[in-house]
């Protein structure tokens, strides 16, 4: 199976539990072919996918939260897909949910790092547009999920539906399938597995140290510190002027020969001249 198809299959699984859907997203972002998606939705996704990811592989230990506004539309053929496949009837049209993911990042590298920790989210809210035979019906629900991690991978997991409003038979629907999710695990494996797949394979692959993005981001620092230091050569001087001899000034020619040169001055030379005894 592509990796494109496992992501429809997950997406179309996890789409029934409808506010959990996202949620998930956040934990394990794996695009998902939805009709009618909009291009904020994609960049949103990748832009917390970048960050979830970078804080898988580098395990930072600084403070603060995990930020990411989150969105994805489903198609209702995907929707019914995974309902049916859990034996879920699914009688409305596509569905749209948001949902703004605040975790604190510590909390993310513990859960990978220490032997067990219980990861409890405080609570998201999720707001969801949904199609029925009265036209777009909006949903409101509160979620607390919680994943149980040992050694560093999901065992367990927990929708934690607090709170759902909507129309009833929505309303219903949801609840009802959210409540078997945590009592009977319809969609446990399915999420367990995807969510260890995303931290454990996908994260390492596409922002590790070995990952293609990761070796682009080097051939580009590379190519800027090649450029700065080709601006930075210092110019050497000409060998050909350096080679020159300086000029001989006219004080010099006067100068005193050397007396390693066995040489005389003009003046001792007509001196001598003058005294020397001229013959008859």
């Amino acid at each position: 199976m592509s990796r494109s198809q496992s992501c429809v299959k997950q997406g179309s699984r996890i789409a029934q539990l409808m506010a959990f859907g996202i949620f998930v997203g956040a934990l394990a972002v794996r695009p998902a072919v939805a009709l009618e998606e909009t291009d904020d939705e994609k960049d949103g996704r990748k832009a917390c996918e970048a960050q979830i990811c970078r804080l898988i592989v580098d395990k930072p230990k600084e403070k603060g939260a995990l930020k990411c506004d989150l969105g994805k539309t489903w198609g209702k053929a995907k929707i019914k897909e995974g309902a049916d496949s859990k034996q879920i009837k699914w009688s409305f049209g596509d569905a749209r949910c948001k949902v703004s993911v605040r975790i604190p990042k510590r909390v993310i590298v513990k859960a990978l790092t220490q032997p067990k920790f219980t990861f409890e989210a405080r609570p998201h809210v999720v707001h969801c547009d949904v199609e029925t035979g009265n036209g777009i019906e909006r949903v409101r629900a509160v979620l607390k999920p919680k994943l149980k991690f040992e050694g560093g991978r999901v065992k367990k997991a927990w929708v934690g539906l607090k709170e759902l409003d909507g129309p009833t038979l929505l309303k219903g629907l949801v609840w009802t399938t959210a409540k078997l999710e945590d009592t009977l695990g319809i969609f446990h494996s399915e999420m367990v597995k995807e969510i260890n797949k995303f931290v454990h394979k996908t994260c390492p692959a596409d922002y590790g140290p070995e990952s293609e993005k990761d070796k682009k981001k080097k051939g580009k620092d590379k190519k800027a510190k090649d450029t700065e230091n080709d601006t930075k050569v210092v110019k050497k001087p000409d060998p050909d002027k350096s080679a020159e001899k300086p000029e001989t000034s006219k004080a010099d020619s006067n100068a005193k020969p050397s007396k390693e040169d066995g040489g005389k001055s003009e003046a001792e030379g007509k001196a001598a001249s003058d005294a020397t005894p001229k013959k008859d």
